[in-house]
């Protein structure tokens, strides 16, 4: 999976705080002035993470084993 600009989330980031503190109307005006995409916007105002924040599904062993073997 390609990785985003480490700025890109920085900006999605102050989109979403300048839109919530009504600077733009939309959050489409808000995504075009900072250049974010809009989906992306959107879904972070929506509760969506990023990928790179999600937890990972793909895991031989669970926490509790993990912690297991470490021990």
């Amino acid at each position: 999976m390609p990785q985003k600009a480490p700025n890109e989330e920085d900006l999605l980031r102050i989109a979403l705080a300048a839109y919530n503190d009504k600077k733009f109307s939309s959050l489409r005006k808000a995504a075009d002035h900072y250049h974010v995409s809009y989906s992306n916007l959107r879904g972070r105002k929506n509760g969506l993470q990023s990928l790179s924040d999600r937890p990972s599904h793909n895991k031989a062993v669970n926490a509790d084993q993990e912690k297991a073997l470490l021990s």
